[in-house]
């Protein structure tokens, strides 16, 4: 299934100090333990003999599968829970774990050893750093390797508005409950820093992780064409733009999307000047610092987080005395934004109109009376809403619906659509919007607000069907 089709229907520290005798030594020593001799992986792992060298192995103890790469490199999963000698040698800088007579890992893929973390207060380089003062000067000291781990001065906190680099943890597949947390930064002369402590200074885009867990930056960022690439317009026009090979993009979003039959997972950046236009990741060089990858589930289904208990309403303004509230914490997918009359509180107020869904994901089902207050929760995905109507306007729509007021879902009703073979939910959804639209034109009380949100329901549910047809009669 193509990305657009789917969119439709994620312990060894080198310690600096002031003098370059501190810095990471080509000594070679061995030191040995043994215990439980345990490690799990940071991230995807690579074999090295004892020299610090990258081998092409097909087999190494202690590993569970082995993978290789389009180079012909073998590698560890980061998932593979790894068993070693206890064995440990220390070379440029590093520590390599031995899992036989000849195969070494290296301690900047390793996250834990007996279940201790290796990462933990440090940070580990994703490209060659030097060092500098609180001033931006260079320190006489050789710059870091890439790869190295690092121990930095300060302490990880909750992200707050107005830091760009940070790190998440938690729920990450759910946006809106993962944790974000980020190591403060000096800036200095326009760039951000990270302390080592001692008047000594990194600059934040060297870093690719801290404490274990892979750095982002909260937007835009650059990236630069690796090879010629047009873009993919996802409103299904034919207009796209073509891009050259070293021609520098400004991007705003990345987003993966998994296949459901299989583990390849695509990757895709969002043009920031133009926001329905993407190019695949596969076509740019690695940005430092890179976008969070977010599931395009969560780009193109609107979802809200409750930030208490919170009530059930019907279009009416009324709390539906017959629907459980939604718990704080869990997620709740929406579809729009509208204005509702609150006769209890005499004004009209901002609701998301909920989906009634079973599962955050592909299955959007329509539903024609619940709505939650905007004030309740917090929007958390990552296209915004535009209400469908304004504050007076829902104040004029709690007059019951006269039969002029219904010539135009009439209209919708009665219109012969073309339903696509294989648009599942999608047809679904339209099925059960021709349901509650018929329901509100039949009716002799209801109100110019259920007329009109019929009347969306059906647009929208048909224009979704017409993308999908679109799609699909182009492959």
């Amino acid at each position: 299934m193509s990305f657009k089709r789917k969119i439709i229907t994620g312990m060894a520290a080198v310690l600096l100090a002031a003098s370059p005798a501190i810095l990471p030594s080509s000594n070679v020593q061995v030191v040995e333990a043994a215990k439980k001799n345990k490690l799990t992986l940071l991230r995807d792992a690579y074999f090295y003999n004892k020299n610090g060298q990258r081998v092409k192995i097909s087999k190494a103890s202690g590993v569970p599968d082995m993978h290789r790469n389009e180079q012909g490199y073998w590698y560890a999963a980061s998932y593979d829970k790894i068993t070693y000698t206890g064995k440990t040698r220390k070379l440029k800088g590093h520590t390599y774990y031995q899992l036989d007579k000849t195969t070494f890992l290296r301690d900047s893929d390793i996250a834990t050893v007996n279940g201790k973390s290796l990462q933990q207060g440090k940070l580990l380089l994703n490209h060659q750093a030097a060092v500098y003062n609180k001033n931006g000067q260079r320190k006489n000291i050789k710059s870091l390797a890439k790869n190295i781990l690092v121990k930095y001065a300060g302490k990880v906190q909750p992200k707050t508005a107005k830091q760009k680099y940070y790190l998440v943890s938690g729920d990450t597949s759910n946006v809106g409950t993962e944790t974000k947390t980020a190591l403060a930064t000096k800036k200095i002369k326009g760039k951000e820093y990270y302390s080592l402590g001692r008047n000594r200074y990194l600059r934040a885009d060297n870093v690719g992780y801290i404490d274990g867990l892979k750095q982002f930056y909260d937007g835009p960022v650059y990236v630069t064409l690796a090879a010629n690439a047009t873009t993919e317009n996802l409103d299904m026009s034919d207009k796209t733009r073509k891009l050259k090979k070293g021609q520098k993009i400004k991007v705003g979003l990345k987003i993966y999307d998994k296949e459901d039959d299989d583990d390849e997972v695509s990757e895709y950046y969002r043009l920031y000047n133009y926001p329905k236009e993407y190019i695949t990741a596969y076509s740019c060089a690695k940005p430092r610092p890179d976008l969070e990858p977010i599931n395009s589930a969560d780009v193109f289904l609107y979802g809200v987080i409750p930030t208490k208990e919170t009530p059930v309403y019907t279009i009416d303004g009324k709390k539906d005395a017959g629907k459980t509230a939604f718990k704080p914490g869990k997620r709740i997918n929406v579809d729009s934004l509208m204005y509702i009359w609150v006769p209890d509180e005499q004004k009209a107020e901002l609701f998301y109109h909920v989906l009634n869904l079973d599962e955050p994901a592909d299955n959007k089902a329509i539903s024609d009376t619940e709505f939650v207050k905007t004030s309740d929760v917090k929007f958390v995905t990552y296209t915004k809403l535009t209400p469908l109507n304004t504050a007076t306007e829902a104040q004029d729509d709690i007059a019951v619906a006269a039969p002029d007021d219904k010539l135009e879902l009439t209209t919708l009703i009665n219109k012969k659509i073309e339903i696509p073979q294989g648009s599942g939910t999608l047809r679904d959804n339209y099925e059960v919007a021709l349901v509650l639209a018929q329901s509100a034109n039949d009716s002799k009380t209801a109100t110019l607000a259920q007329v009109k949100l019929a009347s969306w329901q059906l647009k929208n549910c048909e224009a979704r069907l017409a993308e999908f047809a679109s799609v699909t009669s182009k492959k």
